[in-house]
């Protein structure tokens, strides 16, 4: 889901589409624009560590998680 370019980052659009398209595909209604901002901040690209560590402390993604789970 998460895929990132060779240098390990992933931009704000594309990290987007993912959600949308994992919402789609699990018919799940994750908060997406909420996710996005409380990942990037201010930033329009991010280190896909920095991804990984946000949704590991986002308790819906874990609730969901719990069930179905989230895969790069």
């Amino acid at each position: 889901m998460l895929n990132s370019n060779s240098s390990g980052v992933i931009g704000k659009k594309d990290f987007k589409k993912a959600l949308d398209a994992f919402n789609q595909q699990n018919e799940t209604e994750l908060d997406v624009d909420s996710i996005v901002l409380e990942v990037f901040k201010e930033q329009e690209i991010v280190d896909r560590s920095d991804i990984r560590r946000e949704l590991n402390q986002n308790q819906d993604i874990q609730d969901l998680a719990a069930t179905e789970p989230i895969q790069d």
